[in-house]
């Protein structure tokens, strides 16, 4: 299973194009930043540029074609008890993108009609598939060994859950993939860290210059305005002011 399944961009917390491997390319960072209120790292790459030079002996396992002028963005925000995860993807050629996301417990509150998650591929062999359409923000829990863990999406995208092997193979990973084929994309994952108080709703409001990310915690609200320049550190605000 090292190539069939392993050592596959579709089977690691990343994105893929029509379930192939990311070609070479060299990523960026554009910002980073740490302080006692948050830690905010800001990445892209773009296969619209000139590929390292490899080694001659590499195996070449990858679709080149599938991700011409592919861009991924990656931004995470991470605070005292949540990371939220922004992925955007620039997709001129409206290639089939899978945002993907496995986790080591169980799934708890799957949805949707039961389908094959993928004909081709590593994950072709994935399990108990089910889909969904993901419309405005919806919850996914999972049950781990500590605490379980719960998650807030958003995006306009397909929603498949299923199983699939972990590495070693003597039991499944869940995975949790978004899936479109968008010409433009941003999938957001929050993860909720906090037991005691937890996320109760999520709302996301795009604006011309980026978005706000509103999460609900009992009474209390944490506004995240983001800015889609390089430059701008995110703005946190705390309101007891429910949405």
């Amino acid at each position: 299973m090292h190539y069939a399944y392993y050592k596959n961009s579709a089977t690691h917390n990343t994105i893929t194009v029509n379930q192939t491997n990311q070609p070479p390319a060299v990523p960026m960072v554009h910002h980073y930043y740490e302080s006692d209120a948050f830690c905010w790292l800001d990445t892209g790459v773009d296969w619209r540029q000139i590929p390292p030079v490899l080694d001659s002996h590499t195996r070449v396992q990858w679709d080149s074609e599938a991700w011409r002028d592919v861009r991924f963005r990656r931004r995470l925000l991470w605070l005292d008890n949540a990371i939220i995860d922004i992925s955007n993807v620039q997709n001129p050629h409206s290639q089939q993108i899978d945002w993907t996301l496995h986790l080591q417990g169980k799934a708890l509150d799957s949805e949707g009609e039961c389908a094959q998650f993928s004909s081709q591929g590593p994950l072709v062999i994935m399990k108990d598939a089910r889909c969904v359409q993901l419309t405005n923000s919806q919850p996914r829990h999972f049950a781990t060994p500590h605490n379980g863990q719960a998650l807030w999406l958003y995006g306009h995208a397909e929603l498949w859950q299923g199983n699939a092997p972990d590495n070693p193979a003597v039991q499944d990973l869940s995975y949790l993939v978004l899936r479109n084929k968008e010409q433009s994309s941003q999938f957001i994952c929050v993860w909720d860290f906090d037991h005691q108080q937890p996320i109760t709703d999520m709302h996301v409001t795009p604006d011309s210059n980026g978005m706000t990310i509103q999460l609900r915690r009992g009474e209390r609200t944490v506004l995240v305005d983001l800015c889609e320049e390089y430059a701008v550190l995110p703005q946190l605000k705390t309101s007891h002011i429910p949405f």
